[in-house]
């Protein structure tokens, strides 16, 4: 089987969450015998190609047009897949809701869509107004895919009733690697050091001007509390500022000893980052099926998160983690004092949080029901290796047309 993907953004050039989900998933695949090929178009200035813990990736050069950049940049894309279609065949071709806008006549691979929160679901949410670009794109590219999955129900039921989408959608939620993200050192180390961890990007959808205003109030109840961010900043589009610049703003002289912007760290450092941290707090207000909040359950720190739909699928509040109304600075400064009052609480939300990553987000649960998805577009069938011990290790037994 070869599955190739083609996204925007891949973790060795640029962080997101849909390269972290194609890089995660494409190398364990490759130890199941899978091959993975990955097209990323991610405005390089230059096409190059590295082999990824045995994943062939390939990044293509950006046009240097200055309008209707799409063009030479399509033609491209063509080039490539049918270069590495013709050197090893491609069974499946996935890619993001508008990945397949330019693509026209048959394919000898099958062509499908994962919706990781496209533009229509992103805007119609988060309340900004509807691209009549993108969201054309957005809907050729879903009518031209032989099959379509989501990261999360939420993301399935909001693009389908956003898009007036009547086909199926197969839900395949997002993993995270227990292998990578595991508690380092003993939970009870860290449970009263009044640290404050928040990773992602810098900018508005991610909740961070809440999170700034929260820690006034924080402050002056827990004064040894302390936030650390680490992400990427990001330009706000109604000023020449950057988020970052932006935030500090907001800062008097009480918090400027009290938050620091640590930059942006390679997605390998993360779980060292999380084990040091006390609490991790994402108030996203809007995700697909946040990669960040699975990172931090798995490494065993207690999770204050949005308040949000998708959220809603991961956290069940006061189980699991927290949940924040991530509009009101308010509410999120009592549920982070909460938890900074009473480690012995947050203990066990990591606790039960561990228990509930094993059991519906880890790696090889998700790659198994991944090849299960592909295996059914495919008409081939999959048995599992009663000599393999592990739950749900799926092996080749044979491939059947």
């Amino acid at each position: 089987m070869h599955i190739c993907y083609y996204i925007h953004n891949y973790p060795l050039w640029k962080s997101g969450g849909v390269g972290t989900f194609v890089r995660t998933i494409g190398k364990k695949m490759t130890e199941y015998g899978i091959e993975v090929s990955v097209i990323v178009a991610d405005g390089a200035s230059n096409d190059s190609k590295i082999i990824d813990n045995g994943v062939e990736v390939y990044r293509l050069k950006e046009s240097k047009w200055i309008t209707g950049k799409f063009i030479p940049n399509s033609i491209c894309l063509h080039r490539k897949i049918k270069e590495i279609n013709e050197k090893r065949p491609i069974d499946i071709l996935e890619t993001t809701e508008d990945g397949l806008a330019f693509f026209s006549g048959k394919t000898n691979y099958m062509k499908v869509i994962r919706m990781h929160g496209g533009h229509h679901y992103l805007s119609i949410l988060f309340g900004k107004k509807v691209s009549k670009w993108k969201a054309f794109k957005e809907m050729m590219s879903l009518k031209k895919a032989d099959y379509l999955c989501a990261v999360s129900y939420t993301v399935a039921q909001y693009t389908k009733e956003y898009v007036n989408l009547k086909r199926p959608v197969e839900v395949l939620y997002n993993p995270v690697d227990t292998m990578a993200f595991k508690r380092e050192g003993a939970l009870a180390s860290r449970t009263s050091n009044s640290k404050l961890v928040f990773i992602g990007s810098i900018y508005d959808k991610k909740g961070i001007v809440e999170l700034i205003l929260a820690m006034h109030r924080v402050i002056e109840e827990v004064p040894e509390a302390r936030l650390f961010i680490y992400g990427r900043d990001i330009a706000m589009r109604r000023n020449s500022l950057t988020y970052m610049q932006f935030l500090k703003g907001l800062m008097d002289d009480s918090l400027k000893t009290k938050i620091f912007f640590m930059g942006e760290i390679p997605h390998s450092e993360i779980p060292k980052v999380l084990s040091k941290g006390q609490i991790c707090v994402l108030p996203s207000k809007i995700e697909a099926l946040p990669i960040a909040w699975l990172e931090a359950m798995a490494v065993g720190v207690p999770l204050i998160g949005g308040d949000i739909p998708s959220g809603r699928e991961i956290i069940e509040s006061g189980r699991n983690g927290i949940l924040a109304d991530p509009n009101d600075p308010d509410d999120l400064a009592g549920k982070i004092i909460f938890l900074l009052k009473n480690p012995d609480e947050g203990a066990k939300l990591a606790s039960q949080a561990l228990k509930d990553i094993q059991e519906k987000f880890a790696l090889e649960k998700i790659v198994n029901d991944n090849i299960g998805f592909y295996a059914g577009i495919l008409n081939r069938k999959m048995v599992k290796d009663p000599n393999i011990v592990g739950a749900g290790t799926l092996t080749f037994k044979s491939i059947i047309f």
